[in-house]
């Protein structure tokens, strides 16, 4: 009788062991799944929130809350480069991605003047480095621009600088990270494997420069994947590009 207690009490103390664990493994799942359900949630809410600038948006000025708007708007967008090196918008409509018409005219309208500025220059080859004559433009402060605009130094000390130490036409191609050192005591050089990886939002506050093409620096708003939406200093406008063609990135930390 004895032997058969110890053996019964044994047993109950087993099962009470396995019962436990079974308890610990079942509320670990029960926890992971919840919250890969709540991530999912988050993610899901975040795409399908109706994205609009407010009626009295003026373009020509943009808030910094329009500008997260628009950056959040451009991360549904899906942007390609077509067989004559053209970008196009994949989708046809505003209500494809949930943004409204007026948000994805105006994504329209930068892919457009983006285009532009790629036929003008089309008779270039992507890996040239050209001078600003070479290009038409005379214009030679983007570097300037960029980085007055990104670190809220005066433009008129930063190109002062540029122009004493590489005179009238800009600043050259390999110049480029040794003038954004000057002016960024804590910036760096980013490798282009690296730039690829990256998701930049639009709230990283410009602190991205990149020159395009070897030929023409621009602050980045927002980058997902191969494209970047960015912010045109010299030009006061926006525009649209893909990573092949950027060849120089520079971050200001």
């Amino acid at each position: 009788m004895l032997c058969n207690y110890i053996k019964n009490e044994t047993d109950m103390k087993k099962r009470k062991f396995i019962y436990s664990i079974f308890i610990l493994s079942l509320t670990w799942v029960v926890m992971f799944i919840g919250c890969q359900q709540e991530e999912t949630f988050y993610e899901l809410n975040d795409r399908e929130a109706y994205l609009a600038l407010p009626s009295n948006v003026n373009f020509d000025k943009l808030t910094k809350e329009d500008l997260k708007i628009i950056s959040l708007a451009f991360f549904r967008l899906d942007i390609r480069e077509n067989e004559y090196g053209l970008l196009e918008i994949v989708q046809n409509k505003g209500k494809d991605i949930n943004i409204s018409e007026e948000l994805f005219d105006y994504f329209q309208f930068i892919a457009e003047s983006s285009n532009k500025k790629i036929m003008s220059e089309i008779r270039f080859t992507r890996s040239s480095i050209r001078t600003r004559e070479e290009t038409g433009n005379t214009s030679t402060d983007c570097v300037a621009r960029s980085i007055a605009y990104a670190t809220g130094q005066k433009y008129e000390d930063v190109n002062s600088w540029i122009t004493d130490a590489y005179g009238s036409n800009g600043v050259p191609s390999d110049k480029f990270y040794f003038a954004m050192n000057h002016f960024c005591d804590d910036g760096a050089q980013v490798s282009l494997p690296m730039f690829n990886d990256m998701d930049i939002k639009g709230d990283s506050e410009n602190k991205y420069v990149i020159v395009i093409n070897a030929a023409h620096a621009v602050n980045v708003v927002a980058k997902t994947g191969s494209e970047i939406m960015y912010y045109d200093a010299q030009a006061d406008k926006y525009g649209f590009c893909t990573t092949p063609s950027v060849t120089h990135i520079y971050e200001i930390r």
